[in-house]
């Protein structure tokens, strides 16, 4: 039941910026000037922009040709320091070889103890000592390192501590890495069966094609060590596999009586890039292998050469047979065959025969050393010559198998850089540059010596190239593959292998093909031509991307002593507005507090913190961060754990003159005094302060305050999460997010945002961004401007809801049925919400849908626009006149934003209701939810679906896209933020004093506690039965108003309860109560009005759709936070410091008994917002 008191003018959660009288229907004018109240007075974007027009700027055009050698110089020292450490590491093994001994100078990995966290390797560590892995096939004669070689590895590291492993693969099987880590499994690795040693050992690209015999003899034959000889040699084919890289191609071809390839798409006639796609697809063929029939050899000798001849292979490239056999053949003709085939081909295959089992037959040796020897080929034309190996014990074969590379090693001084995998210890795409080992200067190959280099480490500066909005830079090698660019995920974003792709798949105008061939010949030079730029508009998938043509001067250069280009790309005519004072230290002001309160809380006692739902806080002032980007080696300050010393580092440098730069960009000092400002704005607008959670500003820079001030994670970077994205897309407009969970409070809100413009506010171009600010706050408090402000929101069946650009809901009256669940409030379509209003609108071209390519999970991603046509002059959609409808509505554009206010009209319910493709799931994730049907948008015309995905046409052997023109632009990536976060304790803040308590048992009705940050009005056990008496409590512990625990209820018989229970059968739905008085009757009827529009009836909690038990979802965290792992959570999508959530002691249903009045009564409308009615009636 709603409180009413006519002695005062009170309206609950009286920030809602409320004319004296809300208007009768909806209208995007009055919403908008709401907004824009809000977004000044709450958040302070008008004072913001005002101090930032008081700058003096100056425009400058960049410098492509100076910028482009500039990066080439800082890309070659990176290089040049690591390959010398590497040389140094191979002259001194090469120098030592003969002290090797049986005696091991290192621990076994799986023996070693006292590690502890690097942050360098991401993995627990001890630089002191290195240690031996040795393989189970290993030889028996195993020499290991001497202690030289260890300590080489050591002052390598001291040298350049930026160096991640280093380590000795040998021909025996013998591993020895520095530093030292905990394997569990003392045989887990052999270095011989990994790409990087067999990509050292043989440098040339390698087409190889592997023939199992699969006659009956390989299944019923003797067994082997419980195995036979058709399982031995899987196992062996599959370690084959696991030895080539993507620059290989490989096929496989099973024999019997006739030869057969894998029977699906391209395996079936042609080999493929050796891509870790392609090995899963051949090693499941290989698996899937039965024995029966006899051994013909001459199918499959054909079926091989067959393979071959598909590819056009340079001269370079080493092509080899492995073929592999129990017994003789049962066909005649062979050698005739190989010679026919193989002179086709120039007499470039070798062939290499294996014969197993301890009953091969004599003549099966010869013929296999024959063919093996190619006896009938003519010699004089180059015939290659194999080798023939029996091995009796099949133990033994896959060693001896894999080691069919020691045929082409060739001896090489040139460093080999291996194809970028995924390391094993979280340290994102790595690539190892490696050294082949020579035994005294001779041919035969002793091993291999490399050491690991994250791509983020050398390739930093490129990732955060910035000199404009649209300029980039991308790498790409000499075969044409990517290995970082703007529309790809950034080097250490990778937590599977990588997809490849060829650089012309990403830069697909006509001008680029010149330049891409350029790049492959290692030429530089520029060119200047149309090309098409590709903006996000939020999140990657569910708001999807704009594309901008251009022109643009495109500068590349080859980096020299690799295999990689450089290449810049810069807007014509895009300057950048740059300061022209130098940024005045900040030593008279307060108001610089880096964002590592654990560690100025443990050096410094002259600053006052408290506890913010269990975060280490100060609502004294916002905390700064810098994203990796605001320093010149982004990845060396990733590399490094924050410390005390690091710290007041950087805060002398940024509050004095005379200190030293630790390492900050030029334009760093200037952002961070630019943004102080906000600090004072934050403090005075204390209105919002039990609705709001956050108030934030970003800058380009990577400069970021936050209030109140809190932790944030280290790599946290405000420029890659959507809020940001979304509000660059938007520039000048107030921007909206669609509600999304908070990880600290487990409530729900909204982001409103805004950009901050250099230059004056008249310069709204995304290229002259200065800052966004932002404030998330509860989504009740959201929803009740809605309905707060127009009549007809609150009339019978009628409800209103906000949608944004991209067709997703922002708020929506189901968010607080007790029946909601989270895959019913986040990442909610306007197709799955009102599938009857959003097939109208795709009727009326209102709602247009689009896609783009992803490349990495070859998905092509379709997602929506929205937007009001021309032809609606008015800007209004309104079926409200439209004879005959069930469901009408009216929606109205919001102007100066990126949302749409809408009006529903549930004229009859007894009608079929209409039915969009959505998903069932609980995650709404467009990237796992398949389109109805159709490859393409022109299949799907006019169907009702949410965001999906349908597949991407893609040629798995030769990992291309048949992409031939930008009909399917390419998606922006997914930025998937690693977690790397100070760990904070109870006991870190267990004697901090509350700054942010909602006090929520402290409120005794639902008014009071509906839209209050933190808290949550529980009406309902975890069985689904009304509580005896409802409480105020955590959302944590109830979500959507229902307990996480049992408790004792009145069943059916329930008639009355405290203020705010539910009348048996219904549930109330959770809005405003507005209590005024005011001496007009009108004003009182419209109070009626809006307290009748709380009693609305709701499914019964036994009908629930999609429910799922409130307990699960709330421990599978990692559903809804993304940002972070589910021990050390990170960022949630707009919530900038939703991480390291401690145990938090919050009151149960016992602590409700207690009759305490409650301690925060609504305020006043005008102790809010501190203006008055009559401000308020000049805004409408």
């Amino acid at each position: 039941m709603i409180v009413t008191h006519f002695k005062t003018l009170q309206i609950l959660l009286c920030v809602i910026v409320l004319p004296a009288k809300p208007a009768k229907l909806i209208d995007g004018e009055i919403f908008s000037r709401t907004l824009k109240h809000i977004a000044n007075e709450g958040l302070g974007v008008s004072s913001m922009q005002v101090h930032y027009d008081k700058q003096k700027y100056y425009s400058q055009l960049p410098n492509g040709t100076h910028l482009i050698l500039e990066l080439v110089d800082s890309l070659y020292d990176t290089f040049s320091g690591r390959i010398k450490a590497l040389k140094r590491l191979r002259d001194v093994t090469e120098a030592e070889i003969s002290k090797f001994s049986t005696i091991a100078q290192a621990p076994k990995c799986c023996k070693t103890g006292g590690h502890v966290y690097n942050s360098r390797f991401r993995t627990n560590v001890s630089l002191h000592e290195g240690c031996n892995i040795l393989s189970i096939d290993s030889s028996t004669n195993v020499r290991y390192p001497p202690s030289s070689i260890y300590d080489q590895m050591k002052e390598n590291f001291r040298y350049n501590p930026h160096l991640k492993w280093q380590y000795v693969g040998l021909e025996t099987g013998l591993l020895s890495a520095y530093p030292s880590t905990y394997q569990s499994d003392c045989h887990s690795l052999d270095p011989r069966y990994r790409p990087w040693y067999v990509e050292t050992a043989t440098s040339e690209p390698k087409h190889v094609v592997i023939v199992l015999d699969t006659s009956g003899s390989m299944e019923t034959g003797n067994r082997y060590v419980g195995k036979t000889l058709m399982d031995i040699a899987k196992d062996a084919a599959n370690s084959v596999l696991a030895t080539l890289n993507p620059n290989d191609r490989v096929g496989v071809v099973a024999f019997s009586n006739t030869a057969h390839t894998l029977n699906y798409g391209c395996y079936t006639d042609s080999l493929a890039l050796a891509t870790e796609r392609n090995k899963k697809a051949l090693k499941g063929f290989i698996n899937s292998l039965v024995g029966h029939g006899e051994s013909n050899y001459v199918p499959a000798i054909l079926k091989a050469f067959m393979l071959l001849q598909k590819i056009n292979a340079s001269a370079r490239t080493d092509q080899v047979i492995l073929f592999l056999t129990d017994g003789k053949p049962t066909d005649n003709h062979v050698l005739d065959h190989i010679r026919n085939q193989n002179s086709q081909m120039a007499n470039r295959v070798t062939i290499m025969t294996y014969g197993i089992g301890s009953q091969l037959d004599e003549s099966a040796k010869i013929i296999l050393t024959d063919i093996a020897n190619q006896v009938r080929s003519d010699t004089t034309r180059g015939a290659m010559k194999g080798k023939f190996t029996w091995i009796p014990n099949p133990v033994n074969l896959r060693h001896i198998m894999t080691s069919y590379y020691q045929h082409f090693s060739r001896k090489t001084d040139h460093v080999i850089f291996t194809v970028p995998y995924v390391d094993a210890w979280g340290l994102g795409l790595v690539t190892s540059m490696c050294l082949p080992l020579y035994i005294n200067s001779s041919m035969k190959l002793f091993g291999v010596t490399c050491i690991d280099i994250t791509l983020s480490d050398l390739i930093s500066n490129v990732t955060y190239f910035h000199q404009n909005d649209h300029s980039y830079a991308f790498i790409a090698d000499n075969t044409g593959r990517v290995l970082l660019h703007p529309l790809l995920p950034t080097p250490f974003q990778y937590e599977d292998h990588p997809i490849f792709v060829d650089i012309i798949t990403l830069e697909r105008s006509s001008g680029a093909a010149s330049v891409l061939s350029a790049m492959k010949k290692r030429e530089m030079g520029q060119k200047t031509f149309q090309t098409t730029f590709i903006t996000e508009r939020g999140h990657p998938f569910r708001e999807g991307i704009d594309t901008k043509p251009m022109i643009a001067t495109y500068h590349y250069h080859p980096i020299p002593d690799t295999p990689f280009s450089l290449c810049i790309v810069i807007p014509n005519g895009e300057p950048r507005l740059l300061m022209n004072a130098p940024a005045p230290a900040m030593s008279n002001s307060p108001s610089f507090l880096y964002h590592r309160l654990d560690l100025i809380r443990a050096g410094r006692t002259d600053k006052n913190f408290c506890n913010s739902f269990g975060q280490i806080s100060s609502e004294d002032l916002s905390t700064v961060k810098f994203a990796p980007g605001a320093f010149i080696d982004p990845y060396n300050y990733l590399d490094s754990n924050e410390t005390l010393y690091n710290v007041t580092a950087l805060t002398d440098f940024l509050t004095t003159s005379s200190a030293d730069n630790p390492g900050l960009k030029n334009r760093i000092k200037h952002d961070v005094w630019l943004t102080q400002k906000a600090d004072e704005i934050w403090k005075q607008r204390v209105s919002l302060k039990l609705y709001t959670l956050w108030r934030y500003i970003a800058t380009p820079s990577g400069v970021v305050r936050l209030y109140p001030g809190s932790i944030m994670p280290q790599t946290f970077d405000a420029s890659t999460r959507p809020w940001y994205k979304r509000s660059i897309a938007y520039p000048g407009k107030l921007v909206v997010s669609a509600a999304y969970l908070d990880a600290i409070t487990g409530g729900y809100v909204v982001t409103l945002s805004s950009t901050l413009s250099k230059g004056g506010s008249g310069n709204q171009q995304k290229n002259n961004v200065a800052a966004v600010m932002g404030m998330d706050f509860t989504v009740g408090y959201f929803y009740n401007l809605i309905v707060s402000g127009f009549e007809e929101c609150t009339e019978q069946r009628k409800t209103c809801f906000l949608v944004d650009a991209s067709g997703n809901i922002i708020v929506h009256p189901s968010f607080f049925e007790l029946n909601a669940v989270h895959s019913s409030v986040e990442n909610v379509h306007i197709s799955e919400k009102e599938p009857e209003i959003s097939s109208d609108l795709i009727n009326k071209k209102v709602m247009n849908q689009y896609g783009c390519i992803n490349f990495e999970t070859i998905k092509i991603q379709h997602f929506w626009k929205v937007s009001i046509p021309e032809t609606y002059p008015s800007g209004i959609i309104d079926t409200t006149g439209v004879y005959g409808l069930a469901t009408k509505y009216k929606m109205v554009q919001v102007p100066n934003s990126n949302v749409f206010l809408v009006m529903k009209h549930q004229v009859r319910t007894e009608d079929q209701p209409t039915k969009c493709h959505c998903p069932l799931n609980v995650t709404n994730d467009p990237e796992e939810f398949m389109c109805s049907s159709g490859s393409g948008l022109r299949s799907r015309s006019g169907r009702c679906e949410c965001p999906c995905y349908s597949p991407a046409s893609y040629q798995d052997c030769s990992n291309k896209f048949p992409i031939l023109s930008d009909s399917w632009p390419t998606c922006a990536p997914e930025h998937k933020t690693l977690s790397v976060s100070p760990k904070v304790t109870s006991e870190d803040i267990k004697s901090l004093p509350d700054c942010n308590n909602p006090k929520c048992y402290n409120k005794k009705t639902k008014q009071s506690c509906f839209g209050v940050v933190g808290c949550q009005w529980c009406s309902m056990d975890k069985a689904g039965s009304f509580l005896e008496k409802a409480h105020c409590n955590s959302p944590k512990y109830c979500p959507f108003g229902k307990t996480l625990y049992l408790k004792v209820h009145l069943g059916n018989n329930v008639t009355a309860a405290v203020a705010g229970s539910v009348v048996s059968g219904t549930l109330f739905l959770i809005i405003l109560g507005i209590t005024v008085v005011i001496g007009i009757r009108k004003r009182r009827q419209i109070n009626k009005q809006l307290n009748s529009r709380l009693q609305i009836e709701y499914n019964s909690p036994q009908n629930i759709s999609r429910q799922s038990d409130p307990e699960v979802f709330y421990d599978n965290r990692e559903n809804i936070d993304r940002m972070g792992s589910s021990r050390n959570r990170g960022l949630s999508e707009t919530n900038l410091m939703h991480h390291n959530v401690p145990d938090v002691a919050f009151h149960t249903a016992e602590n409700y008994g207690i009759d305490d009045e409650d301690t925060e009564p609504p305020p006043s409308y005008s102790n809010v917002m501190g203006i008055t009615s009559r401000d308020v009636n000049a805004l409408y």
